[in-house]
């Protein structure tokens, strides 16, 4: 894309899209993500910072009881929650990337889809980051077989039924007559076209929640982003709902308030190697406590991200040791502190000739 003559985020959709056929894992047209964009100074000497959301939302029949409202159905109502139909959100990711493409990029969606149609039609190499996800698909299958005829066809398009090989070539014809209807008819053929008719036939047999409406009334979300330094360096990150943002600005504060002194070697050394990790221990504590959508609840963004307040955090750092209380880490309670399940996630960054610059992180929660 940016020997076509296009920007950073004509790249960034791309490359999304692509992903979408080859890391179907980790993330794709039936996720969502985050983005982060900044434009460099125009002609007025005017820069933008924007952040777009774009992330999965709720169907509108799922509330606060919905899963509760499950038992005595013969469901798992655990399971319902984190695989098939009622797991699913309404996707964000189509509308999030042509948004982009819309207002910040240069080239026509044709030609910023036309990788990933044919990577899908063609085919692509399967690697190791492909059969580890097999593998992990195929012992789910092995712990509950009913996921197996929920897959669909996808378990023989992607995995082979379980024997693709490393260097195996994987074609997803459907997925390219997916992505050539979205390049063709733009995001009204996902949301409110035969793809969405699709989606919706899916529902509608395994009793799921999402509708046409809420496809058709799903809308991106677009803001400012976060703002932090390390070092006389300005960061940008996403906002909440996203919790990396709020993560990032801590963890180089505090690191930046540790490191005073201490000479960053060319090769990682045991004591910088030490302080990372005790800066990422706050900022994840941090995360588990206070974390969420802020269309929902309160998120204290502006105490999590203060001077003051991170200064603080970097003061319980000692470079001897690690701290004895697990709960001394950042300001979590032990009533809140949960693990929470691993899932496909792919990230991508983009800078260009100009100095324009994207990170988009996207997924479709977990792997399978």
């Amino acid at each position: 894309m940016l020997r076509r003559g296009g920007n950073a985020v004509d790249a960034a959709v791309a490359a999304s899209f692509c992903l979408s056929v080859v890391r179907p894992h980790s993330c794709g047209i039936g996720g969502g993500g985050f983005m982060v964009i900044f434009v460099p100074a125009d002609e007025r000497g005017v820069e933008r910072r924007v952040v777009i959301n774009y992330r999965e939302v709720a169907p509108g029949a799922v509330g606060p009881d919905y899963y509760s409202g499950l038992d005595g159905t013969g469901l798992d109502v655990a399971d319902a929650s984190t695989f098939g139909v009622h797991a699913s959100g309404v996707p964000g990711t189509v509308a999030g990337l042509l948004y982009a493409l819309e207002h910040f990029g240069t080239l026509d969606r044709n030609t910023v889809l036309a990788p990933a149609v044919r990577a899908a039609e063609e085919g692509f190499i399967a690697d190791a980051n492909h059969i580890e996800a097999m593998e992990n698909i195929r012992g789910k299958i092995e712990d509950d077989p009913a996921r197996l005829a929920m897959m669909g066809d996808l378990w023989e398009a992607l995995y082979k039924s379980g024997g693709v090989q490393i260097g195996d070539r994987v074609r997803n014809p459907e997925k390219a007559r997916a992505l050539r209807l979205i390049a063709e008819r733009g995001a009204g053929a996902f949301y409110r076209g035969e793809i969405a008719g699709a989606i919706v036939g899916v529902m509608e047999e395994g009793g799921g929640p999402i509708t046409r409406e809420d496809l058709a009334s799903y809308r991106v979300r677009r803001g400012e982003p976060l703002r932090g330094s390390f070092m006389g360096h300005e960061l940008l990150a996403m906002p909440p709902p996203s919790s990396g943002g709020i993560a990032m600005i801590q963890i180089f504060g505090i690191l930046e308030r540790t490191l005073d002194g201490v000479e960053l070697p060319a090769r990682v050394s045991p004591l910088y190697t030490h302080l990372l990790t005790e800066a990422m221990k706050h900022a994840f504590a941090d995360r588990a406590e206070w974390l969420a959508d802020d269309a929902f609840v309160e998120v204290p963004v502006s105490r999590l991200t203060s001077p003051a307040y991170i200064a603080e955090l970097a003061s319980r750092v000692d470079p001897e040791r690690t701290l004895d209380d697990l709960f001394a880490y950042g300001s979590v309670t032990p009533e809140n502190a949960e693990e929470s399940a691993g899932g496909g996630t792919s990230h991508l960054s983009v800078v260009d000739s100009s100095g324009m610059a994207v990170a988009c992180t996207e997924t479709i929660n977990l792997i399978g």
